[in-house]
């Protein structure tokens, strides 16, 4: 960043020097470097970056139990992304939300022989597929595993969050690997 005389300075923007006189907006980009470092005009890097969920600014951090409970939010999203981005079965992928988990329940309960239902195939196409009693306890069985597994991940983390009390090994905290398989 450009600044004269220690404060910030907008090159493109006139200027009136202590003594009075007018420069104007093209100045700087005209002067020499000799004439730019005559009148107090030199080059600071500019502030390091800070993360604004985990600083207040770049030299004051928040309190670690606050940065503990902005991670696992975090935490709790990406848990969820998983949760609900259904399970592979059959080379299809099958919805694990709410209300599938619900519907599978009522289908098997009802179902005595088949019954048609929608997935999504290896491209993300909707497919109409003819399921068997044993398909939906197959797909219910395997979606409550993964979904099972999700939250294990997320109580790995959190416990692992909970205990880690330097601000910068919190932050460090990757929470978007090792996320189980949907490949039932």
């Amino acid at each position: 960043m450009i600044v004269r005389n220690g404060q910030p300075f907008n090159i493109d923007a006139p200027w009136t020097d202590e003594n009075g006189i007018q420069y104007p907006s093209n100045w700087y980009r005209l002067a020499s470097d000799e004439e730019r470092s005559e009148k107090g005009f030199s080059w600071v890097d500019d502030p390091p970056p800070f993360d604004e969920r985990y600083y207040y600014d770049a030299n004051t951090p928040k309190p670690l139990d606050q940065v503990r409970q902005i991670i696992k939010s975090n935490l709790a999203a990406i848990r969820w992304g998983y949760e609900t981005q259904g399970i592979i079965y059959n080379g299809n992928v099958y919805a694990t939300d709410s209300q599938s988990r619900i519907n599978y329940l009522g289908a098997v309960q009802t179902v005595t022989d088949t019954v048609n239902w929608k997935a999504k195939d290896a491209d993300g196409n909707t497919v109409f597929v003819s399921l068997t009693k044993t398909d939906l306890q197959t797909i219910i069985s395997k979606g409550i595993a993964y979904i099972s597994a999700c939250f294990d991940k997320e109580k790995t983390l959190t416990e692992t969050i909970d205990t880690t009390d330097n601000l910068e090994a919190l932050i460090a905290i990757d929470l978007n690997t090792g996320w189980p398989d949907r490949n039932a």
